[in-house]
């Protein structure tokens, strides 16, 4: 059994990054180990790698609005979150780690970013052009950081940056691994704080 002391950070307030959530969750990780922690979180949001279509090279679209047309993935992918979050600190690309893995790193201090969907839900996917391509990528990502862990009952604690019912309160939240894990298991996309 471990959770981390995680500083919060709200995606919403107030700093209104509505689909912010990768950077923000990663950023909560990063000052809970000492990183970045003179970095705000528009600053952090500023300076990520960007690119038109490809969220394998860097966000896509803004942080700050969401794309009503759903035409654009707007996202970034651990690979280029990892390469720009690295010059503040150790930050590695987790993907494809178990949940095993995942319950390794949080007991022992570090804490994990992963790929889930808004609210827990069953993913569905959308087709978007990436580089003139058409890819069929999930569509109600979000992504949340798991700062704790308890093997009895495994149960994942969970600062989630989308508190939408009240932008004023932190969101943390203890969820079932019966809900979590086949959840990330379907992309399993991952950022790790050590």
């Amino acid at each position: 059994y471990n959770v981390i002391n995680v500083p919060y950070i709200s995606q919403l307030s107030p700093v209104y990054a509505v689909v912010g959530c990768e950077a923000t969750s990663l950023l909560m990780g990063m000052h809970a180990k000492g990183y970045a922690t003179n970095i705000d979180l528009r600053t952090f949001l500023d300076n990520m790698p960007k690119h038109s279509s490809n969220p394998a090279k860097g966000f896509v679209g803004s942080p700050y609005k969401a794309d009503k047309t759903k035409k654009t993935r707007t996202t970034i992918y651990p690979a280029p979150l990892t390469a720009y979050a690295s010059r503040y600190g150790r930050v590695l690309d987790f993907s494809g780690s178990s949940p095993l893995s995942i319950q390794a790193e949080v007991l022992h201090g570090n804490p994990v970013v992963i790929y889930a969907t808004m609210r827990w839900e069953t993913p569905y996917y959308r087709e978007y052009s990436i580089e003139g391509e058409t890819q069929t990528l999930l569509s109600n990502n979000h992504a949340v950081l798991i700062c704790g862990y308890n093997a009895n009952t495994n149960e994942y604690y969970i600062a989630d940056p989308y508190n939408v019912n009240d932008t004023s309160k932190e969101y943390r939240y203890w969820i079932s691994g019966s809900v979590l894990e086949p959840i990330y298991n379907v992309r399993r996309q991952a950022l790790v704080v050590e």
